[in-house]
């Protein structure tokens, strides 16, 4: 079997496709295969992607239609034949030591799962202006833990990731968990990573920035947050608490104390999107909801509120927030609360 599967999902990256392959050709690991994706894509990033693999077998190319990046996902894992797997964007790149330096650590401890971080590079300047990242603040995390601990650690730091392109996974813990991207949504890395760690027996953390992660106006990643956001967002925290209730026996304490927490903080991103909305979107929203949604979703509003003061205060300071105060009952709970110093 090939050792390691990269999937990379491809739509209408034309502009970019050519430099993620290249960077895949130039790994000083050479046993890997890659699985690119072409999501229904409009332009020419099939074709693109074609021509700088110039031929090498380790690539192979399967198009769909356009179904979303989970479904581009899934479609890879379908064909994946190797023995770990991991997610590159079609836009994105790796260091050229990335594939090796994984798969040492993964042989150093037999791994179930090892995580990684990236560095950020930017298209334009106004693209580094409007939209800086830092992925190197996380704390390195020593040793080798099952999946679970791992993922409290990283909460407790207040580090987690979700982003599914940072892992190196063994496809077999997938298979056998039955773990794919939840389709039609997006945010779908909040789903399936906590998920991820729940299966993981042997985790660990590989402390440097092996993913280069590309920052452009016009991805999902730099887009106005607002609707789309607000209920894939909602879908995820409905499944995760679904999940999370049906397998909390399995799970724990502290493990399902962390998936609280994360369930927390996501609740308080729905309803700072839910601020961008002006009061007809919100309305529209509202009312496509069914009774038991919309229960839900007052429910949330009311416990996001619980969470330390601090918290309170990010949310209350925050343009977004505030905007969301005047129109939405449900982000105003956090506002009251916090005026009574909960």
């Amino acid at each position: 079997m090939t050792r390691i599967s990269v999937i990379v999902a491809m739509y209408n990256i034309e502009r970019y496709v050519e430099e993620c392959i290249q960077s895949l050709r130039s790994q000083t690991f050479p046993d890997f295969e890659v699985v690119c994706v072409n999501d229904g894509s409009t332009d020419e990033s099939l074709e693109r992607a074609k021509r700088a693999a110039d031929g090498d077998a380790r690539f192979k190319f399967v198009t769909r239609p356009n179904g979303g990046l989970s479904a581009a996902r899934n479609t890879g894992l379908d064909s994946a034949t190797g023995d770990y797997v991991c997610f590159l964007d079609g836009d994105d790149c790796y260091a050229p030591h990335a594939l090796q330096a994984l798969s040492d650590a993964a042989n150093r401890n037999n791994l179930d799962l090892v995580d990684f971080s990236a560095q950020s590079f930017y298209d334009t300047r106004e693209a580094r202006r409007a939209h800086e990242e830092d992925y190197d603040y996380r704390d390195p995390v020593a040793g080798v833990h099952d999946g679970q601990t791992l993922f409290t650690l990283y909460m407790g730091k207040r580090q987690f990731v979700s982003s599914a392109c940072f892992h190196l996974i063994r496809r077999s813990m997938l298979d056998e968990a039955d773990l794919r991207f939840f389709e039609g949504i997006i945010h779908e890395d909040e789903l399936f990573t906590p998920q991820l760690y729940a299966h993981a027996k042997a985790a660990a953390f590989l402390d440097e920035g092996l993913y280069l992660r590309r920052v452009r106006e016009g991805s999902i990643m730099t887009a106005q947050r607002g609707l789309r956001n607000a209920t894939s967002l909602f879908v995820v925290v409905q499944s995760l608490h679904a999940w999370l209730i049906e397998n909390a026996e399995t799970f724990s304490p502290a493990f399902t104390d962390a998936l609280a927490l994360d369930l927390g903080y996501l609740h308080e991103a729905i309803f700072r999107d839910l601020g961008n909305l002006d009061e007809t979107e919100l309305e529209a929203y509202l009312s496509s909801l069914t009774p038991q949604q919309r229960i839900a979703l007052d429910l949330a509003g009311r416990m996001t509120c619980i969470p330390a003061h601090e918290r309170l205060m990010e949310i209350e300071s925050s343009r977004a927030y505030k905007l969301g105060g005047q129109l939405s009952r449900f982000a105003q709970y956090a506002r009251d609360h916090a005026k009574r110093g909960m």
